[in-house]
């Protein structure tokens, strides 16, 4: 909505919009044309549950219980504030086939950070069938992110697999964050038939950095010698070299740095936090 009709302009004060909100709701003419989006506006702006409960009462009482607009708004309210029962009797009121109603709830729930309910709504998509698509899968995959459910995260990357979306920029990125996540490094590296490049195989070297992983990046490091990937790439033996510094294996930082046909900065700057140079130069004989 670009502004709300109001005679106020488009960016009405706390004043007019509870003046607004007042005059409105308690208005017992007939229902103005505006009336569902000037609702609407009200509960994108709502600051507490008193105010939302107040709303939802409104709604009820203007005929507009079951719409589906501003009853996918009142679901992702009531989430907003942790009211899941709430949320949960709004949801069953609505729900209907329609994918893109679906996935609105989903990012609802995300942004609430309610991650077990995208996965208990993502569940029920799959029970019911009423369809998947790149933006189910990615918010499904998040969730499990971050709540660090592999066997979910696998079910839903399967899913994918199946339907043909794991191809998609936003969906092909999630399983090498959850795998990563879950310690499952290698996993990333050879998901079911999948032909990662050497910019995945990079990504999941720095995941595995950051987790001081090292048997999973040695995973790593060895799927991309026996596929010939990263061979005289300098971003990606820089994160090799990375990775051991992190992993604290200075032995294999020298001999990789060593073997690199070309020093850049940025490699140096790798060898230099990582506190491995002084073992280099002394075998180097620098």
């Amino acid at each position: 909505m670009n502004r709300i009709k109001s005679g106020f302009g488009s960016l009405p004060s706390k004043t007019q919009i509870r003046f607004l909100c007042t005059s409105i709701l308690d208005d017992p003419r007939p229902q103005s044309p505006f009336l569902s989006e000037n609702l609407a506006f009200f509960l994108d702006n709502c600051s507490d549950a008193f105010s939302l409960r107040k709303l939802h009462a409104r709604i009820f009482a203007h005929g507009l219980g079951n719409n589906i607009f501003l009853g996918c708004k009142l679901l992702n309210c009531y989430a907003k504030f942790d009211l899941l029962s709430d949320s949960r009797w709004v949801f069953d009121r609505i729900v209907n086939w329609n994918l893109s109603l679906w996935n609105a709830i989903l990012v609802g729930y995300f942004r609430a950070r309610q991650f077990d309910e995208v996965l208990r709504r993502y569940v029920d998509l799959r029970r019911w069938n009423i369809g998947l698509d790149s933006g189910t899968i990615t918010f499904g995959l998040k969730s499990c992110i971050e709540l660090g459910d592999l066997g979910f995260g696998r079910g839903i990357h399967g899913d994918a697999l199946k339907s043909g979306f794991s191809s998609n920029g936003f969906v092909g990125s999630s399983p090498n964050g959850l795998y990563s996540r879950c310690g499952f490094v290698e996993d990333a590296a050879e998901r079911q038939g999948l032909h990662p490049n050497r910019v995945t195989l990079a990504s999941l070297l720095q995941a595995a950095s950051q987790l001081e992983a090292l048997e999973e990046g040695r995973s790593v490091h060895g799927y991309a010698i026996r596929r010939g990937i990263g061979g005289s790439d300098e971003v990606f033996e820089t994160s090799l070299v990375d990775m051991y510094n992190k992993c604290g294996s200075p032995r294999r930082v020298a001999c990789i740095f060593g073997e690199m046909d070309r020093k850049t900065i940025g490699s140096w700057n790798v060898m230099i936090a990582g506190k491995s140079i002084h073992g280099y130069i002394i075998r180097a004989g620098i």
